[in-house]
């Protein structure tokens, strides 16, 4: 499987058992949270080889969850810090320098460290994932004029978020081992007329949340990875794909949470300076 290929990502065999396609649930009312000013936490990653998408996470500000496939190398490897870059704001155009790439052993999940505090980010959950669940998104990956057709070319690429949403048909199904869930976009009663909201990932959307909760949404449940391939080897996010995120478990959320460090407690930072400065005047009497 190419890393960061023009199509975000190729998947035949990639779950079990094999999926029948489903129809999506139409989604009401979702202009209410569809400006993309609604979602300052998610930003594009530059690499060497392409884009995805990432999100600020945690109370530091300086962390960003993403898919490992994205900054790391197929031997699940971090590529070098310096070729990388995070870029914030509704177009992408505020860049942020990448220090650290942390890659999971196990599942296609990566933190990237930047130099800078961004604020605050969303939190993550591993909760069960359960059938129906309404998830928002928001990706830099390209777009398409005919997004609703068998015949969407994919190929429009603004550096904007596109913002999306679908409802979770198996949040119990397996991608390479790991916890996934699975959605499909089918736009009822089919092509061409699409569900207004309704959407999949499209290229360079790798590493976008599953976010659920609240209007606007603030909880990460997954990470997107990909769509099934077709029977006819078709894995561009047409009318009728299905799509994958591999979903935040309790053993995510420990590694999550292992990696960035807790921020210390203002009073007891204060205690430690405090206890610092008492410690350099009795040096400098003696």
């Amino acid at each position: 499987m190419p890393r960061r290929a023009p199509i975000i990502l190729a998947l035949p065999l990639l779950l079990a058992p094999a999926l029948q396609a489903r129809a999506s649930i139409r989604i009401d009312n979702p202009a209410t949270i569809h400006d993309n000013t609604d979602f300052p936490c998610i930003g594009r990653i530059d690499t060497p080889d392409g884009t995805g998408t990432g999100t600020l996470v945690g109370p530091s500000g300086m962390w960003v969850l993403t898919a490992r496939h994205v900054v790391c190398d197929s031997n699940n490897m971090p590529l070098a810090a310096a070729g990388l870059r995070f870029r914030s704001g509704a177009g992408g155009i505020t860049g942020h320098t990448v220090t650290m790439v942390v890659c999971n052993p196990t599942a296609d999940f990566a933190l990237i460290k930047l130099d800078d505090v961004l604020g605050a980010g969303y939190a993550t959950s591993s909760a069960a994932v359960t059938n129906g669940t309404m998830f928002c998104t928001a990706g830099f990956g390209n777009t398409a004029t005919n997004a609703g057709t068998p015949t969407a070319s994919w190929t429009d690429n603004t550096n904007a978020r596109r913002v999306y949403y679908n409802t979770v048909n198996n949040g119990s199904d397996t991608y390479n081992g790991s916890s996934a869930s699975t959605y499909d976009f089918s736009c009822p009663p089919g092509p061409p007329a699409p569900v207004p909201g309704e959407g999949i990932g499209g290229p360079g959307d790798s590493g976008q949340p599953m976010l659920t909760g609240g209007n606007p949404p603030t909880t990460i449940r997954g990470i997107y990875v990909g769509n099934i391939a077709q029977p006819n080897g078709d894995d561009r996010p047409v009318w009728g794909a299905t799509g994958v995120f591999v979903n935040i478990t309790p053993a995510i959320q420990t590694w999550i949470n292992s990696t960035i460090p807790a921020p210390a407690p203002a009073a007891t930072l204060g205690v430690a300076l405090l206890t610092l400065g008492r410690a350099r005047r009795s040096r400098a009497s003696t």
